[in-house]
């Protein structure tokens, strides 16, 4: 067997096959090319000929899996001496969520296993879950910064899946919590 399968397994290699009898012959199609294959399959044995009628094999390539996050970055708040669109978020506070998507841009189902986060960003709602991602489908997760000291935080959100892993940059700034004043307005 070639085209990109394996070496076949056979549970009557070298046996004898008894009239009436049957051998089973398994091979595996892994393809290199997402394109038709085709092979042959020679059997040879103690038979008028030397071998049974050659078996045709054939398959088509798909794509593999493909899951493509958007965006790849995300930035909350700023830290001192940082631009953001999105203001400052104050210490002990959580900033508005943000989106990222998960699409399946591939052929075939995706399986999600694992959507993870570092903190001091955290997940505040996930339709990704552990599920199976159908092609041509996808799902979001809403990410936040609840910042609890001073300064600016990396992170990392990270899916697991069947096609690999994919990750989203996280960047924050944490404000100093403003002072409460008692001294009235004059």
């Amino acid at each position: 067997m070639t085209a990109g399968s394996n070496t076949p397994n056979v549970d009557c290699q070298g046996a004898t096959v008894q009239p009436g009898s049957s051998c089973t012959i398994q091979g595996d199609f892994a393809p290199t090319a997402t394109s038709s294959r085709t092979a042959e399959l020679t059997i040879y044995a103690n038979v008028y000929g030397g071998q049974l009628p050659i078996v045709e094999l054939s398959g088509i390539g798909a794509p593999a899996p493909v899951v493509t996050l958007s965006p790849t970055t995300l930035s909350f708040g700023q830290a001192p001496g940082q631009v953001s669109s999105t203001g400052p978020v104050m210490l002990n506070t959580t900033s508005a969520p943000q989106q990222v998507v998960a699409g399946n841009s591939g052929s075939l189902a995706v399986t999600i296993t694992r959507v993870a986060i570092t903190t001091p960003f955290t997940i505040a709602s996930n339709s990704c879950g552990t599920v199976t991602l159908n092609p041509q489908t996808d799902c979001q997760v809403m990410v936040v910064f609840a910042p609890t000291q001073r300064g600016a935080a990396a992170g990392t959100l990270t899916f697991t899946d069947s096609a690999g892993t994919q990750t989203v940059q996280l960047t924050a700034g944490g404000q100093r919590q403003l002072p409460i004043s008692s001294t009235p307005p004059r």
